[in-house]
């Protein structure tokens, strides 16, 4: 079984993670985007003199409201296809895993509907409150200003793919762990991600 998150930075998708791992009967095994992006050199990540292959990191202003956009770039790209081939080979070896995950692109969410179309796949949209979002994201100091609201905007290009949605500004991480739970027993689990079979 795979439980693949993905909601914007500050979220909650984290939180709810640990959640999911305290109930879970065995070990639930953790892949996350940070660790896609934390395996290169710094000057390919954010504004290093590389990122432009990496992950860049880019900001504008929109009616006065800053916006942060992370990209990604060749290796970012050749990280991800990677991440998924490994959440194949993690399930393949007979453990369940949890994707934390924030799909910058279309060309992100491909490999994995491609490594885990045999597999199961609930695919779930982590969503947040705009003024929630913006709180958190202010309150971490690993985070720009302006990322997370920017990415909620952007990377539910695949809303219509999501087996559900859940919010985090309006139930903790306890709570939503106990409904996906719920969910997993009560629903009919799809293959691969937005299959009908």
């Amino acid at each position: 079984m795979i439980i693949f998150l993905n909601g914007a930075s500050s979220s909650g998708k984290t939180t709810l993670v640990r959640a999911l791992q305290s109930k879970w009967d065995s070990p639930l095994i953790y892949l996350s985007v940070d660790t896609v992006i934390s395996q290169l050199p710094f000057q390919y990540t954010d504004t290093g003199s590389k990122a432009d292959s990496g992950f860049p990191l880019s900001q504008s202003h929109d009616n006065g409201k800053l916006n942060t956009i992370i990209g990604i770039g060749e290796h970012g790209l050749r990280l991800n296809n990677l991440a998924a081939s490994n959440a194949r080979l993690t399930a393949e070896s007979g453990y369940d895993l949890v994707i934390d995950y924030v799909l910058l692109s279309k060309e992100m969410l491909e490999p994995f509907r491609k490594e885990l179309a045999q597999l199961e796949v609930y695919f779930i949209g982590v969503m947040c409150e705009e003024g929630e979002l913006e709180r958190r994201n202010e309150d971490r100091t690993d985070r720009p200003s302006g990322l997370s609201c920017a990415q909620q905007k952007s990377i539910h290009f695949c809303n219509d793919l999501y087996d559900f949605v859940i919010d985090s500004a309006k139930d903790s991480a306890e709570v939503l762990a106990l409904s996906i739970l719920q969910r997993l027993k009560q629903d009919k689990i799809t293959i691969g991600i937005g299959c009908d079979n």
